[in-house]
């Protein structure tokens, strides 16, 4: 069984986390006009400089139930930044099946171009930004003719409210609206062209860590849901349920000292093992500027 197909049964491998920041913003009374304060002069805050340490997953190496290596992928960084510039798919006899190459500028990922392992273009991406907010993904076929177009739409504290599906010829397919409630990402709605909904998702989270997700159909009744369980605020656990409780599959994870998760371990409701995946990174320094208008 091939990752991919394992992985199109598995909901997301770990939760998304939405990192909120708000500028609070107070105005102060006015100042007795006939005894005026003194006026302090205060100094200006000099930006710093931090440094901080990210880990980068440089392989990633499949595994079949029966403990046979499958498929292995191997990431190339650029050596001064975290971009991503080469991804490389081997198939279990380590034959080359897949090279993706990475274009960037200013820090923004600019297209994404797939070839298969005799060097040929299979598809290609194309990203668009606005405000260093991804707005457009364009996908092309090894014809380089136009095959599908995602739109983002954003509210004013930069986070997704809508995603739209187009054709190449530019006809709507589909679109997904986001809800968030406390800074959190609460719900999303599925619609169709004509605007029905398809499916809805409801999250809900403890001390902000999101421990369940629910699917519910067009008529908002629940189909299955999905929780998840953390150690040391690490996710360690996720398991996709039926309606009534039953169990559907699972999914196991190990962390390093890090907190990178380094194993994988896929599994069916009777705990038999369908696929695992281990993970291995490389750290880097990166540096950035705080305190900066």
């Amino acid at each position: 069984m091939k990752r991919r197909s394992i992985r199109q049964l598995v909901f997301g491998s770990a939760a998304i986390m939405f990192v909120m920041v708000f500028a609070a913003c107070a105005t102060a009374p006015e100042a007795d006009v006939s005894q005026p304060e003194p006026i302090k002069e205060e100094k200006a805050q000099k930006p710093a400089v931090v440094t901080e340490t990210v880990y980068l997953a440089s392989e990633e190496q499949s595994w079949f139930a029966d403990g046979v290596a499958d498929e292995r992928r191997v990431n190339r960084y650029d050596e001064t930044t975290t971009n991503k510039l080469e991804s490389l798919l081997y198939d279990a006899e380590q034959k080359l099946q897949e090279r993706t190459i990475y274009e960037w500028k200013e820090g923004l990922l600019l297209s994404e171009r797939t070839e298969n392992g005799a060097g040929e273009v299979t598809s290609t991406h194309r990203y668009a930004y606005d405000n260093s907010l991804l707005v457009e993904d364009r996908l092309f076929d090894q014809n380089d003719e136009l095959q599908t177009r995602l739109h983002w739409d954003y509210d004013a504290e930069g986070r997704k409210t809508r995603w739209e599906v187009y054709n190449g010829s530019g006809a709507l397919l589909a679109y997904t609206l986001f809800h968030y409630e406390g800074g959190r990402l609460s719900s999303t709605e599925n619609y169709n062209p004509a605007g029905g909904l398809e499916e809805l998702f409801e999250s809900e989270y403890e001390n902000g860590l999101l421990v369940k997700r629910s699917q519910y159909d067009k008529d908002k009744k629940l189909e299955s849901y999905t929780s998840y369980r953390y150690e040391n605020a690490l996710l360690v656990e996720e398991i996709e349920h039926r309606k009534n409780g039953t169990v559907i599959r699972k999914t196991l994870y190990r962390n390093n000292e890090e907190g990178m998760p380094v194993e994988i371990t896929y599994l069916d409701a009777s705990d038999n093992v369908l696929e695992r995946i281990t993970k291995t990174y490389i750290a880097r320094s990166v540096t950035r500027t705080v305190g900066e208008e």
